[in-house]
């Protein structure tokens, strides 16, 4: 196939060649011989340049490049695409179909449906030697200067370093930087996704920590940053495996836990208590309000018991507050 690719470069510089030829012929009939060698010299050098610069950009491409004619016959592969065939494991002497091609890629491959790319473009999950690796595939028409279709391509991008970066930001994006936890956003997903039939009895705590500011005035910022983590890592504690907790703001926190009724939510909470007194120090004992709902049918408005979760908190809170005073 290189032979052919190679024979139909010859014609097109043979014709180039002789065009250029004829052109010197008519400024030597003018007696303009210099020009004409001068012309003869920078023609021919100069598609030849062309030509080597072409087929080095080429191959220096990092994107693997199938060039297919009209039938969508891989015609010209570049060097990135040759050394990714060999990795896949696919040999075939050109022209050979792309979809040969692209039937290899999903036999060997995960495609991943809800890719954010241009429609028509994929996503495609492959394990390449220890490694696994993430493919963006793209396919696009060739038109001439009519409009008219006269081939295709198509670009493998080797996606896996992007991906990563996106899946890291993702992860950012859902995570309280500060005490390790789900944040909000993720506490109101999971107020959706949990709210079905089968996860009943679904039972809420809402917490809120006690004399945050009083810390962060009296003894900084940072103490009242321990204080948070110190009470982010009693709620996970006492989390079960299949709860989820999460920071919702400044001070207050939440747990969803699906199956659990609300005795065992009650022992929860309790947990939550002797953990935090188990922490104290010099400067304080960290302390939260707690308040908690359980929501055992579908019919339950899951935002109502959160708001009765938090009623209860507060109430919670001055009772705290009254104790203290006495």
């Amino acid at each position: 196939m290189n032979d052919i690719i190679l024979n139909a470069v010859n014609g097109v510089l043979l014709v180039l060649v002789a065009a250029t030829v004829v052109t010197c012929i008519l400024l030597f009939v003018n007696k303009k011989l210099t020009r004409a060698y001068v012309f003869l010299g920078s023609s021919v050098f100069g598609w030849l340049n062309f030509a080597i610069v072409h087929k080095q950009l080429f191959d220096s491409m990092d994107n693997a490049v199938f060039i297919m004619n009209r039938k969508r016959q891989v015609v010209n592969i570049n060097a990135a695409a040759s050394k990714w065939l060999s990795l896949i494991g696919f040999s075939g002497e050109m022209p050979y179909s792309f979809e040969l091609v692209s039937d290899c890629l999903n036999e060997k491959g995960s495609p991943i449906n809800d890719s954010p790319l241009q429609s028509g473009d994929k996503v495609v999950v492959l394990q390449i030697g220890n490694e696994l690796k993430v493919y963006t595939l793209a396919e696009r028409q060739v038109t001439d200067g009519k409009g008219r279709v006269i081939g295709f391509y198509a670009s493998l991008t080797d996606f896996t370093h992007y991906s990563k970066m996106i899946s890291e930001l993702e992860y950012a994006a859902e995570i309280d930087q500060m005490t390790g936890m789900a944040n909000r956003r993720v506490y109101e997903r999971k107020c959706v996704e949990l709210d079905a039939d089968e996860n009943l009895p679904l039972s809420i705590i809402i917490a809120d920590v006690n004399k945050l500011k009083k810390v962060n005035d009296k003894y900084g910022h940072q103490h009242g940053d321990e204080l948070l983590k110190a009470v982010a890592g009693s709620i996970m504690g006492a989390r079960p495996e299949n709860a989820v907790s999460a920071r919702i703001g400044g001070d207050e926190f939440v747990m969803l836990a699906p199956h659990c009724t609300s005795d065992e939510i009650y022992a929860i909470m309790e947990e939550i208590k002797a953990s935090l007194d188990s922490k104290g120090n010099d400067l304080f004992v960290p302390s939260v309000a707690l308040g908690s709902a359980t929501k055992t049918s579908i019919e339950q408005d899951l935002r109502k018991l959160i708001s009765e979760a938090d009623k209860a908190m507060y109430q919670q809170k001055e009772y705290d507050r009254r104790k203290e005073r006495q």
